[in-house]
């Protein structure tokens, strides 16, 4: 009986199958990393499985995969199998997926040795996969040679056959920057491992390595110049951009040791000094001076990790992915999956504006500029901070009588047209309406006070104010919690509005702080 009701089970099955066939084209996509589905990775390398545990903790909610070192190849090319099977669970719990990678620790014998015994090492593994509840399985098989491209794509494919359908199957590759006939890194056919694989991960970091000179793990006109030729390559659709965690460290301009986050800041606690932020590499340096000599410490952070991963969006990426969990400034998983979606801006972190800036990007409310960033410190312009107003209050459509400075192609048009039809703005007199001069703090408190429809009278407490036009639309404002002064009591009202702070009032006066 149990073998009959076994059989039954098996012919459904492959109805089940049969008929998603029809529908997908003879291929089973997988269920959610099928086409365009966005996907954000995380690699698990070390660490105790106590530990383990409590690192998915930091990644649920924040991204969809897990990728565990439960795969390895031994020296004598077989392989190891680490699956645990309670992790398993634990991820899927977590909402995360498990596709753990296989790796044979830059051992190029031993992956040669695998490779030539790549019919029955696929099948293995598919089997594991299937058996032990497993998402799918990423190759990333290092320090080969182009000699050894034919054998890793039929890997691949062997492992594309032998895999169920709903299984992901994707691949490693390092980022190059043109065409490369030499070296480990000209072992990948990008091309056709793209075509066997739902997604591939691209090493777009260590573009300095031990033995190298000081320099970024991943500086970003490097990055950027990987992606542009690897979208050669890689459809845009199966590309995940990688980033690093983790830092390298030089004494007197050798080595390039790889070093962590929590060591990094444990060494600024300890010695003092601030890192710098290079704005042209998107990179952190902190330099000192040891025993040893100088020191020289290249890192990324929440910053520069946001800023890397608006590439993402900003090159229609299929997503991205980071190496590896636990060597991580903690504070990026609060940003991770947001910044592959294009936002939020690596140059709002860890300042006063950023939680009023995040609330209004999550509407649709303020946008970057084309260069990714917020530029909160910046004065606000007439058109600016009119966008704001409109994209939060929304005004019905109205016909626009028009300014001769915005014309229709202009970016403000819509919400110039509107805010003036509301009676929220003004032109400043033959016609014009300057939509990028700057906004000063008197004018910025008029506008949202005459937007939100508050009597503009009393007094206003700042001494600077007493007296002046805008005293009483301050004032109105000051007592709705929307706007306030400066440390030295004063409100500087000719001094100019920063977009940060139009974001703090309009996010105040929406109710959203």
């Amino acid at each position: 009986m149990r073998e009959k009701v076994r059989r039954i089970a098996l012919e459904l099955a492959a109805v089940v199958l049969a008929i998603a066939a029809i529908f997908t084209g003879g291929a089973v996509a997988p269920a959610s990393a099928g086409p365009g589905s966005p996907v954000s990775l995380v690699y698990l390398s070390g660490f105790s499985r106590e530990a383990r545990l409590g690192l998915l903790d930091r990644i649920a909610g924040n991204a969809d995969v897990v990728s565990p070192d439960f795969f390895q190849i031994q020296p004598d090319g077989s392989l190891a199998n680490y699956v645990d099977d309670g992790l398993v669970q634990a991820a899927h719990d977590r909402g995360l997926e498990v596709v753990p990678f296989i790796g044979n620790d830059w051992n190029r014998e031993a992956g040669r040795r695998a490779l030539a015994n790549g019919p029955a090492l696929a099948a293995q593994i598919a089997g594991i996969v299937s058996g032990r509840n497993l998402d799918g399985v990423i190759v990333d098989l290092e320090n080969l040679t182009v000699a050894d491209r034919g054998a890793l794509t039929a890997f691949v494919q062997a492992l594309r056959n032998d895999l169920p359908p709903s299984k992901q199957l994707a691949a490693t590759v390092p980022a190059i920057q043109g065409p490369v006939q030499s070296g480990w890194v000209a072992a990948y056919d990008n091309q056709a491992l793209a075509a066997l694989c739902d997604y591939i991960t691209v090493m777009t970091y260590d573009e300095r390595v031990q033995g190298d000179p000081p320099g970024p793990v991943a500086g970003d006109p490097w990055v950027e110049q990987s992606i542009q030729y690897m979208l050669t390559q890689i459809p845009r659709d199966k590309f995940l951009l990688g980033v690093p965690l983790y830092g390298r460290r030089w004494v007197n301009g050798w080595g390039g040791d790889s070093i962590s986050y929590p060591a990094i800041s444990r060494l600024v606690s300890q010695i003092g000094g601030e890192p710098n932020y290079d704005p042209v590499q998107k990179t952190m340096h902190y330099g000192y001076s040891a025993g040893a000599g100088w020191v020289d410490i290249y890192y990324d952070n929440r910053t520069t990790i946001a800023a890397k991963l608006s590439l993402v969006a900003k090159y229609g990426l299929r997503g991205g992915f980071a190496w590896s969990l636990g060597q991580e400034d903690p504070s990026v998983w609060g940003i991770f999956r947001r910044a592959m979606s294009g936002g939020p801006f690596p140059d709002i972190f860890n300042i006063g504006a950023e939680p009023a800036i995040l609330k209004l990007w999550e509407k649709s409310w303020v946008h970057g500029d084309s260069d990714g960033l917020f530029h909160p410190n910046r004065a606000v312009s007439r058109a600016e901070a009119t966008a704001m107003l409109v994209n939060a209050l929304r005004p019905a459509p109205a016909w626009f009588a028009g300014f001769s400075d915005v014309s229709r192609g202009h970016w403000a048009y819509e919400v110039i047209g509107r805010a003036q039809a509301a009676g929220w703005v003004h032109g400043v007199g033959g016609g014009r309406f300057e939509p990028d001069r700057a906004v000063t703090r008197a004018e910025g408190a008029a506008m949202i006070a005459k937007t939100l429809g508050l009597s503009a009278s009393g007094e206003s407490g700042f001494p600077d104010l007493k007296g002046s036009w805008a005293e009483g639309s301050v004032a109105a404002l000051r007592t709705k919690g929307i706007i306030a002064g400066f440390p030295d009591g004063l409100f500087h009202p000719d001094q100019p509005l920063t977009r940060g702070d139009m974001a703090v009032m309009v996010a105040r006066a929406m109710g959203l702080l």
